[in-house]
């Protein structure tokens, strides 16, 4: 397993956790 493989993972979470985030300012995103 490279770093990719992690860094993808991580990347699906921290994304999720922004849009979250974003989603709570703006409400753009309401999923």
């Amino acid at each position: 397993m490279h770093r990719g493989g992690r860094s993808f993972v991580l990347g699906s979470a921290v994304a999720t956790l922004l849009l979250r985030k974003t989603s709570r300012r703006g409400g753009v995103i309401g999923a």
